[in-house]
């Protein structure tokens, strides 16, 4: 059996050593080896590349780095096209949030959460939860990802808004098809969209039936909105008339967001949190985010040699599970106590303690890691974007609506949909730190990370899924510097995920290496609720295990490489050629 005690005082391996971990194309798994459904292609590119979940976000990034924009402007230009291409999980009506890494070696982090209406009635609001509502007009809170992304645009990038947004609107105008996941998402939730005759309008066909896949999708009403914000810009949204235009159909509906609420929408800069994993610099999204999760859970596996990270075991799995098990509930514990103890997660003498209570032939009780009960954040409906440019500027930014189609309600006339926010916060829980009072920040596990070698971008990655993020995150991460593994290779292995709640399920895809015997001895081994993905599964089940999206540099060429998730379709479109 490999030997996986936890290594204390080991020192940071030698730099070549770390060059050679990061080389593109080093890995053990084979494209071959995997089922269709895990084959992604990557890409290479001396000026660049932009990854995304759909090819038209990722080219309309990519064709701003060809135009000259810098890793900003591309993320912008990317995520103004996925509220068009895949508007289920983003777009000007929700939030976001920038992890920005500028080549002069200053990292920053973009905080675009919605914020809390001033007018939130909380007992009506927990009443239309308790009925089963958590969609429509009163859980809309005041959108903070299209402030985030004008902000970050005018600090950092060198391109105007209507520059940035040119592409989205074509795409708007000329039309996108969705990819069979997308189609099924659509399938899933055609009942919640029948619900608001703006959605069904763009989504449905007249008798209410999702369209084929086929299908050409064109959204007039938000193309002209953007055309709108791009001749008066971003604060027209929020000050301007189509600010007026949302706060008469909230009032009509019996939303909570008004125009004040708007105009006091501005996004905030934080600082990232920062670790170190194998003599590399982690850097990750701050508290309200999970990226204190993503540091923690990799320190912790830092106590852990490469060479048993780098087996197939049952013993690797267990380890990995646990590492991502006891990081994500250190995180919900500092949610409900406040930041300063999410800034405990990242103390590498706290790391060596978690990483000793580490058993890997049993898994830990509850009450060995938290001696306290514990409600994990919610949160659905997002997707993620990473960018790096030929300059050495870095960008992982992740968008949601809090919800598939979010509150799925549309101001007619604007065509798009709103966040779902307000439904994630808790209304029965005045003393809460997600009780919805303004000021408060939503709690989630969201976790743009960018890894730094030598104070340069290494590897740039996050993606949706939930309370996997943190499982899939790390995952690609020790693919690729522990495994040697290529951008490709780390984002389509087959993963064995915790999936973040407090019982301690895991999640296996049933694809090499994965076996039958390895479900039946994580089950011995104290993991009694297995989700098993067989193959080949519905497109609305891969998404259940994530979509990590990864931008590098090799440094045996200096070249950008990129690799979408093929779980959600993801694309990488090179700045040379888009």
């Amino acid at each position: 059996m490999t030997s996986i005690e936890p290594r204390r005082g080991v020192a940071c391996a030698a730099a070549a050593t770390l060059a050679a971990a990061l080389l593109v194309g080093r890995g053990s798994a084979r494209a071959q080896d995997l089922p269709e459904e895990l084959r992604t292609t990557e890409v290479r590119s001396t000026n660049g590349v932009v990854v995304a979940n759909t090819r038209e976000a990722a080219a309309a990034g990519a064709r701003i780095l060809y135009q000259g924009g810098n890793a900003v402007d591309a993320a912008v230009a990317a995520a103004l096209a996925l509220g068009v291409s895949e508007a289920e999980a983003s777009g000007i009506g929700g939030n976001a949030w920038i992890l920005i890494h500028l080549a002069s070696g200053r990292d920053v982090a973009i905080d675009g959460s919605g914020a809390v209406p001033l007018r939130v009635n909380a007992p009506e609001l927990q009443r239309q939860i308790d009925d089963g509502f958590e969609f429509g007009y009163r859980t809309v809170a005041a959108p903070g990802g299209l402030a985030a992304l004008g902000y970050a645009l005018e600090r950092y990038g060198t391109k105007s808004f209507a520059q940035v947004v040119a592409p989205a609107i074509e795409i708007a105008e000329f039309g996108f098809r969705l990819p069979p996941h997308e189609h099924a998402i659509i399938g899933a939730y055609g009942w919640k969209l029948r619900s608001n005759p703006t959605m069904r309008d763009i989504f449905l066909r007249p008798s209410l039936d999702p369209w084929g896949l086929d299908h050409t999708f064109c959204m007039d009403e938000l193309a002209a909105t953007m055309r709108r914000l791009a001749r008066r810009g971003v604060r027209d949204f929020y000050v301007g008339e189509i600010a007026d235009e949302i706060d008469a159909d909230m009032r009509a509906n019996g939303g909570y967001l008004r125009k004040a609420d708007l105009a006091m929408v501005y996004p905030l800069e934080r600082a990232p949190v920062r670790g170190r994993y194998r003599g590399l610099d982690v850097v990750a999204f701050p508290p309200p985010a999970g990226g204190a999760a993503v540091i923690e859970a990799l320190q912790i596996l830092d106590r852990f040699s490469r060479e048993m990270l780098n087996t197939d075991s049952v013993d690797t799995r267990v380890t990995m599970i646990e590492a991502t098990r006891i990081a994500l509930y250190d995180l919900y514990a500092s949610q409900n106590a406040g930041p300063l103890e999410a800034l405990q997660m990242l103390d590498p003498q706290r790391a060596a303690q978690r990483a000793a209570q580490i058993r890997p032939n049993r898994a830990l009780r509850v009450r060995e890691i938290l001696d306290r009960d514990l409600i994990p954040p919610r949160q659905e409906g997002s997707t993620h974007i990473s960018v790096v440019d030929s300059r050495g500027n870095a960008v992982a930014a992740s968008l949601t609506f809090n919800e598939e189609f979010g509150a799925c309600v549309a101001t007619p006339g604007l065509g798009f949909p709103y966040n779902a926010t307000l439904a994630f916060y808790d209304p029965a829980s005045p003393g809460s730190r997600t009780y919805p009072r303004p000021g408060n920040a939503l709690p989630h596990t969201m976790t743009p990370t960018i890894v730094l070698r030598g104070g340069k971008p290494a590897l740039v990655l996050g993606g949706p899924g939930s309370a996997r993020i943190t499982s899939t995150v790390v995952g690609a991460i020790v693919n690729v510097v522990d495994r040697g593994m290529s951008p490709a290779e780390a984002v389509s292995a087959a993963r064995v995920l915790w999936d973040g709640k407090q019982n301690p399920r895991v999640l296996i895809e049933m694809a090499a290496p994965n076996t039958d015997e390895d479900v039946s001895e994580l089950i011995r081994r104290g993991f009694p609720d297995i989700y098993t993905l067989c193959f080949p599964p519905r497109p609305i089940d891969l998404l259940a295990f994530g979509g990590v999206n990864l931008a590098m540099f090799d440094p045996s060429t200096g070249e950008a490489v990129g690799a979408g998730d093929p779980r959600r379709a993801g694309v990488a479109v090179g700045g040379d050629k888009p």
